[in-house]
């Protein structure tokens, strides 16, 4: 079976709408892509570019999207229609993706592959991306057709290419990330220096973005360390400890000289390690606090993602490891 790619037409969309529906059900985690008009103006808008691969019969069998956020791209909204699956088609559209990126003078592009399976992680790395992040349990369940049906809480392994990358950045790490960060910036052959403990006082007034989600997160952006912090955070965690979402991430700049007087107060609320996303002006440190991890729910295909996995395992102190399968606690490469 051959098949093409280019950007999606128009008259496509009501096509590629109903292939979300064939794949996954009503399970999808991107909710707006079953909407016809949504996505007609999320693609007229470039808010996302969507490339296709068109089969013999001129339709739609295949999907991967490019969302800009400011000087990165993400790479998204990636599947394949079932009968052409096996046939290199992710990786041929994911690479006229990441080509498309380099075109348009982003700083970098990421993928966010889910963990339950193992096809999105094997192109991202045939491709070059790095591993940097691991965020526990941040989607509800998804039922992908004729590969998997989830009943936990899915996971996302976040990977990471430059187009032009920095060779040296100076950044502030508590110590006990030192060991871990390392890890991962190596990998992306950036060599850090490490900031030593700044002695400014700290800032009345945070600047904090707090986003609630359908799928039962909130998401906390810092980008500013303030007083008024942990009291606004507090509040969040009221809410978590009440059930009413499931998992809280912050995320934190490493160019705030700031981060070593709070991270030991995001621990003590028990927050902890979930990875990077790295960049040239902006880093940012993820922390999470999740329920519990499943950790047989989660496959991952290097060693640097294994090893982030670890560490996360191993580093963190209140949570329940829920077990489904008994004969081994950490998940092994594939």
């Amino acid at each position: 079976m051959g098949y093409y790619i280019r950007l999606i037409k128009p008259n496509e969309i009501p096509e590629l709408c109903n292939l979300i529906y064939q794949i996954y059900g009503d399970t999808y985690v991107h909710k707006n892509m079953y909407d016809r008009k949504n996505m007609e103006i999320l693609n007229k808008s470039k808010r996302l570019i969507s490339f296709v691969a068109i089969g013999d019969k001129e339709e739609v069998i295949a999907h991967v999207g490019l969302k800009i956020h400011g000087p990165q791209g993400e790479m998204s909204a990636a599947f394949v229609k079932k009968e052409y699956r096996r046939q290199n088609i992710l990786y041929d559209l994911s690479e006229q993706v990441v080509q498309y990126g380099k075109q348009l003078g982003l700083e970098a592009i990421y993928v966010m592959s889910i963990t339950s399976h193992i096809y999105s992680q094997k192109v991202a790395l045939k491709l070059g991306f790095k591993d940097c992040a691991l965020l526990i349990s941040c989607m509800e369940p998804m039922n992908f057709k004729g590969i998997i049906e989830k009943t936990v809480r899915e996971s996302l392994k976040v990977t990471y290419i430059f187009y032009n990358k920095p060779d040296c950045l100076e950044l502030y790490i508590p110590s006990s990330l030192l060991r871990v960060l390392n890890l991962i910036y190596t990998n992306l052959r950036i060599n850090v220096i490490p900031m030593p403990e700044s002695e400014e006082s700290i800032w009345e007034k945070s600047n904090i973005n707090i986003v609630y989600t359908d799928a039962s997160i909130c998401y906390i952006d810092i980008k500013r360390l303030g007083k008024d912090l942990l009291e606004e955070l507090d509040k969040v965690i009221n809410q978590y400890d009440n059930d009413y979402i499931s998992s809280i991430y912050l995320y934190i700049r490493l160019e705030d000289s700031l981060v070593h007087k709070f991270y030991e107060e995001f621990t003590r609320r028990d927050f902890f390690f979930a990875g990077i996303m790295p960049g040239k002006k902006n880093n940012i440190l993820i922390l999470q606090k999740v329920k519990e991890i499943h950790p047989d729910s989660i496959k991952i295909n290097s060693s640097i993602g294994n090893k982030i996995f670890r560490y996360i395992l191993e580093s963190k102190k209140h949570i329940t490891l829920a077990n489904e399968n008994k004969k081994h606690r950490y998940p092994k490469v594939i």
